[in-house]
């Protein structure tokens, strides 16, 4: 068998221009220039801000609508003192609500 050898000619061609260094401010550079050359940003831009602002409206309005619908809750009974039901004493007051 015979083996194909193939050889690539190098030839000199135009001088290549040196790699630069990716930073934070040329990647911000290139996402702006790529949003504003892209027709559809600012459609889908728009369209989520009115998304947003709709949705909130629409949860505000159901809210609003669910607080008026409930009925107001009755008002509570004063407790009375008895001898069967005592008044409680400072000590039972604090041990009920926590603050000792």
């Amino acid at each position: 068998m015979s083996a194909v050898t193939a050889s690539v000619a190098t030839t000199p061609g135009p001088d290549r221009v040196p790699a630069l260094k990716v930073t934070q401010g040329r990647v911000l550079l290139s996402e702006f220039t790529k949003f504003r050359s892209l027709r559809s940003t600012m459609w889908t831009l728009l369209a989520a801000v009115a998304l947003m602002i709709g949705l909130g409206l629409l949860i505000a309005w159901d809210k609003a609508k669910s607080r008026a619908e409930r009925a107001p809750l009755p008002a509570a009974a004063p407790v009375r003192h008895t001898a069967e039901n005592p008044e409680p004493s400072a000590r039972e007051r604090s041990v009920r609500t926590g603050s000792l």
